[in-house]
């Protein structure tokens, strides 16, 4: 009799593998997370310093539907505090669209 065909192994093996699996899920969601936590910077900081109003609302049209979308899987999953921080994310991103192209409307208007 193989090793195989003892149901103790293969419980205690399947247990084993299992673990071993969420963890490296764990690990792939925690580095996905803090991908997209640079990225959200990056592109804070390229809205900031922007020159023109068509350069920031593509910047900023493609990294909100990114972003919606990861809120969207992160609510389906049920992980409602990253969903709000994402959320917040959003909404910080916007204001500094915002502040940025009323910026470059009142400096074009001055000159």
């Amino acid at each position: 009799m193989g090793l195989y065909d003892n149901p103790e192994y293969r419980q205690k093996n399947k247990a084993e593998f299992a673990l071993k699996n969420a963890s490296e899920n764990a690990e792939d969601a925690a580095r996905v997370r803090q991908e997209l936590d640079d990225k959200l910077t990056r592109v804070a900081n390229t809205l900031a310093s922007a020159v023109s109003e068509n350069e920031i609302n593509k910047v900023y049209s493609s990294i909100a539907r990114e972003a919606e979308v990861h809120r969207k899987d992160a609510e389906a999953k049920g992980d409602t505090q990253h969903a709000r921080y994402l959320s917040g994310r959003l909404r910080r991103l916007t204001t500094i669209k915002d502040e940025r192209i009323a910026e470059l409307n009142k400096s074009q208007e001055n000159a």
